[in-house]
């Protein structure tokens, strides 16, 4: 069994400053634990961090919700790429084009889907000319 690792052990292992540790614990993006004065981060914490250390899909809002809702079909343009078996190059192209509904979230896109087929119709669109 690894034992618990601490911010200066996960700075290193990750490449990055304490100080950016500390930010991703307060954004809930990594989970820790305080062990008297020090924060402590489980082994699989880490491996789920690293996992998905540049996804949005957990990135939360002001009120803290998700920015990504598929209940509300809001979608980050990596999911509707996945669930159409598309590149992801294409959705954004799609996007910067306005022909995907969808607003930012700070630096964030989020794609509205309320019928995916339609979505699928525009997507695998003969028309779309997408530079190479």
């Amino acid at each position: 069994m690894e034992k618990d690792l601490t911010i200066t052990e996960v700075a290193k292992q990750l490449q990055i400053t304490r100080q950016a540790v500390y930010v991703a614990i307060m954004k809930h993006k990594m989970v820790a634990y305080k062990s008297g004065a020090k924060w402590m981060i489980k082994p699989e914490c880490l491996k789920q961090y690293r996992e998905n250390r540049f996804s949005r899909t957990m990135s939360l809002r002001d009120d803290g919700t998700f920015v990504y809702r598929p209940e509300m079909n809001e979608f980050s343009p990596s999911q509707v790429a996945d669930k159409l078996k598309v590149p992801v190059n294409r959705i954004y192209h799609l996007i910067r084009m306005n022909r995907l509904k969808h607003y930012r979230h700070r630096s964030a896109y989020v794609v509205e889907v309320k019928d995916w087929e339609e979505t699928q119709k525009i997507v695998f669109d003969q028309d779309l000319r997408i530079p190479t």
